[in-house]
């Protein structure tokens, strides 16, 4: 839990409580040993910090792309999961700016994998 006060003025004080919630999740081993491996070299301080991080990336990513093109993530029609349709966009804008081609890949849904070439 951490709390914020602000000062609003000389009598008045703004107290804002957050509570953080406890996320149970099961992921495969090499999933998790990629998890580790990344959020290591990266330089997180531990592993939920470098998960809550990147969940906050990928809701700020999504978000992005609705704003720009609603339709650019939806899956009507598609046999595509959205966060497999906003991974197919991101590659796209990579490509479209000259990334190179050994970060080019996909996602690979079966497998609950990236697969980059």
């Amino acid at each position: 839990m951490s709390i914020d006060v602000r000062m609003l003025d000389s009598r008045s004080f703004l107290v804002d409580i957050k509570s953080s919630k406890v996320l149970s999740i099961k992921i495969d081993s090499e999933l998790l040993a990629t998890i580790d491996k990344m959020w290591r070299d990266l330089g997180y301080t531990s592993r939920s910090e470098f998960i809550r991080e990147s969940l906050i990336v990928v809701l700020k990513l999504i978000e992005l792309v609705k704003e720009s093109n609603p339709e650019t993530i939806s899956t009507h029609g598609k046999n595509e999961q959205p966060l497999t349709a906003l991974y197919r966009v991101i590659e796209e804008i990579m490509t479209k700016n000259g990334a190179p081609k050994q970060h080019a890949g996909h996602i690979d849904s079966e497998n609950q994998a990236i697969v980059i070439k």
